[in-house]
């Protein structure tokens, strides 16, 4: 079953900011709040500017852009949202600023943290204590425990079997994927191109309906 993706855009530090929100179906309405609540707030987290207070993302209300008559309005139920339809939503703490809304983008899944990677280390059989993986190989030749054991380590650090390639229906599923995220991508650029116009013309999606 494929998902159901919408475009929703919302503002972060006075940035406009669109995220592609995917659902296993069609969201009720207080699904795609707190899901959008919860993928912003994770991108307001990231892009917090130095010294500037953290934004909380409290979704006030929603505004869909209707494909047929060419504007933004209230979104007030779910029966209006469609595949890859664009929204806004308006939050209760934050200033709307009228601009373009960019492309849409893949949200971060979670907040990563680097962590430094451990170094690899074995007990060294002749003295007890942790060596690395270069002191294993340069003490090889005087332990057979550490031939042994440097054997296991490579063993460790071998790769996956290489996976044998697509099968034809997989490939001719991939085309005509890639042909359905043509025709989104267009539907998409059409919608930027209608949205950049109505607000070159004066209006903005908070006085649209």
């Amino acid at each position: 079953m494929e998902d159901f993706v919408l475009d929703v855009a919302a503002d972060l530090y006075g940035t406009k900011e669109n995220l592609e929100v995917k659902f296993s179906e069609r969201p009720t309405l207080a699904m795609l709040k707190s899901k959008a609540e919860s993928l912003f707030q994770i991108e307001a987290t990231v892009q917090r500017p130095p010294g500037e207070p953290l934004q909380h993302v409290r979704v006030r209300r929603f505004q869909v852009y209707n494909d047929y008559s060419r504007r933004w309005q209230d979104l007030e139920s779910s029966s209006q949202l469609q595949p890859y339809a664009q929204l806004y939503c308006f939050q209760e703490s934050s200033a709307d600023y009228q601009g373009e809304i960019p492309q849409p983008s893949p949200p971060r899944s979670r907040i990563v943290v680097p962590a430094a990677s451990p170094q690899r280390s074995y007990r060294s059989p002749s003295d007890g204590h942790n060596s690395t993986l270069q002191d294993l190989r340069d003490d090889v030749n005087r332990s057979p425990r550490a031939r042994q054991r440097l054997q296991e380590e490579d063993q460790d650090y071998r790769g996956s079997p290489m996976v044998s390639g697509e099968s034809l229906l997989a490939a001719e599923r991939a085309q005509e994927e890639e042909k359905m995220q043509m025709d989104v991508d267009s539907h998409r650029e059409r919608i930027r191109r209608e949205t950049h116009d109505f607000l070159v013309n004066g209006g903005s999606p908070s006085r649209s309906r």
